[in-house]
C-alpha cells in the first residue's frame, strides 16, 4: 500500500510539473548536414539562441558533410550559411550573396539537412515546423515588400510637396501591415495554437505597441500551455502584465513634464476634457507626416472639451529643433518635453509616434489613431 501511495504522489507531482519541466529545461539538437554539387565550400557556420545567449559555431567540411551540435530552450529560427576557401592568387574568399543561406527552424533532437546545387536550396527531416515557418516568412515578405513599396511612395509625393496624393496614400503603410495580419498572422494563431510559430505570429499582429490589449491577452491565452511556458512565453506574459496599466480602459498613468516655456505641466491638470496624449519627436518622419491630421482635428474640436497634448522624444539639446518644428508646423497645443521624467515608461512607449485618447474621467478609451481613424472616433464622441 506504502508504495501504490508513493507512485500516486510521484505520478500526480509529475503531470502538476510536466509543463514548468519542459519550460527550463533545455534540449539537444544535432544537425547532420551534406550537400552536392557545391563547391569550394571550406566552413559552415551556424547561428542561433542558445541559454547562455547568441551562439555562432563553425565547422569545417569534409568530405561534403558537417554535424552540429547544441541545445536550444525551444524551437526557433537557425540560420546556416557557407564559407568559402579563399584564392589562392588573392587571398581573399568569394563574397556571400544569398543562395549561400539557409534558414531552419530547429528543435531538440536529430535534423538532416541537405543541400543541393545551392546551399539554399535544402531539403530537411526532423524539422517539425520548418514547412509553417517557410510559409510564414514568406506571407509577412510579401505584404512587408508592399509596405515599403507605399511609404516609399508617400515620401516621393512628400518630397513634392504633393499634399493631396500625400493625403490619399497616407493610410496605404499601415494597411499593408493590417492585411499581413488579417490574412497571414491572426489565422495561424487561430489554426496552429500548439505551434511554437503561433507566439511569433501574435508578437507580429499585437505589433511593437498593442492596441486592443483585450484581444492580445485573449489571443496568448488561447496558446497551448506549452507554448505559454516556454521562456519566450513566459517573457511575454510579464510583458502583457506590464502594460496592462497603459491599455484602454486603465488609468492613465499621471506625470508632470516641462511645456515650451519651462513651465510644469500635469497630466491630471486636464480632467474633464478629453485628451489626445501624441507621443513623437521633431525627427520623426511618420510623426511629422501625421502631425496635418492631428491639426485638422484640434481646430475641429478645439472648443468642444477637447485638446491635444504633445510628449516629444527630443533631448533637451534638441530644443531648439523641437521649437522650430513646433512653430513652422502651426502645433500650437500643449507641448512637453521629457527631460524630468521617462514617460514613454510609463505608457509602454517602444516607437512612435504613439498616441492614447483620454477620457474626461482619466481613462485611456482608445489609443494609436493615426489618420481618419482618430477623426471618425472624434466624430463618434462629438458629433459631426
Amino acid at each position: 500500500m506504502k508504495n501504490r501511495g508513493l507512485i500516486i504522489v510521484v505520478a500526480i507531482i509529475t503531470v502538476f510539473f510536466a509543463v514548468p519541466i519542459y519550460a527550463q529545461q533545455s534540449g539537444l539538437f544535432q544537425i547532420n548536414g551534406t550537400f552536392s554539387n557545391i563547391s569550394n565550400v571550406e566552413k559552415v557556420i551556424l547561428e542561433y539562441s542558445g541559454p547562455a545567449g547568441q551562439v555562432k559555431d563553425t565547422l569545417l567540411v569534409s568530405d561534403g558533410h558537417y554535424a552540429f551540435t547544441g541545445r536550444i530552450y525551444e524551437p526557433q529560427a537557425a540560420i546556416l550559411k557557407v564559407e568559402y576557401f579563399a584564392d589562392k592568387e588573392s587571398k581573399r574568399r568569394p563574397e556571400r550573396t544569398s543562395k549561400d543561406f539557409a534558414y531552419v527552424y530547429i528543435n531538440p533532437g536529430v535534423i538532416m539537412v541537405s543541400s543541393e546545387n545551392e546551399f539554399r536550396n535544402i531539403t530537411l527531416e526532423g524539422c517539425k515546423w520548418q514547412k509553417d515557418y517557410v510559409e510564414l516568412m514568406r506571407g509577412q515578405k510579401k505584404w512587408e515588400d508592399s509596405a515599403k513599396r507605399a511609404l516609399k511612395t508617400f515620401y516621393d509625393y512628400q518630397s513634392r510637396r504633393d499634399s493631396v496624393n500625400m493625403r490619399r496614400t497616407d493610410g496605404d503603410y499601415i494597411g499593408a501591415f493590417e492585411q499581413m495580419n488579417k490574412q497571414v498572422m491572426l489565422p495561424y494563431i487561430k489554426a496552429k495554437p500548439q505551434s511554437p510559430l503561433a507566439l511569433y505570429a501574435l508578437k507580429t499582429y499585437a505589433g511593437p505597441y498593442i492596441k486592443d490589449y483585450q484581444e492580445i491577452e485573449q489571443l496568448f491565452q488561447s496558446l497551448s500551455p506549452e507554448i505559454k511556458q516556454m521562456p519566450s512565453g513566459q517573457k511575454y506574459a510579464a510583458y502583457l502584465k506590464k502594460i496592462a496599466q497603459a491599455t484602454t480602459g486603465a488609468r492613465a498613468p499621471d506625470f508632470t513634464l516641462l511645456d515650451t516655456a519651462g513651465k510644469k505641466v500635469k497630466l491630471s491638470s486636464f480632467k474633464g476634457k478629453y485628451v489626445f496624449l501624441d507621443f513623437w519627436a521633431s525627427w520623426c518622419g511618420p510623426c511629422m507626416a501625421e502631425m496635418p491630421n492631428v491639426l485638422k482635428v484640434y481646430n475641429k474640436y478645439k472648443n468642444k472639451n477637447f485638446t491635444v497634448v504633445g510628449i516629444s522624444s527630443d533631448t533637451p539639446n534638441n530644443s531648439k529643433k523641437w521649437m522650430k518644428a513646433i512653430r513652422t508646423n502651426k502645433l500650437f497645443w500643449t507641448q512637453l518635453i521629457q527631460d524630468m521624467e521617462n514617460v514613454s515608461k510609463l505608457y509602454n512607449v517602444t516607437s512612435i509616434p504613439r498616441s492614447f485618447l483620454i477620457n474626461p474621467e482619466g481613462e485611456i478609451i482608445a489609443n494609436d489613431l493615426m489618420g481618419k481613424k482618430l477623426e471618425e472616433k472624434l466624430k463618434d464622441i462629438f458629433g459631426k
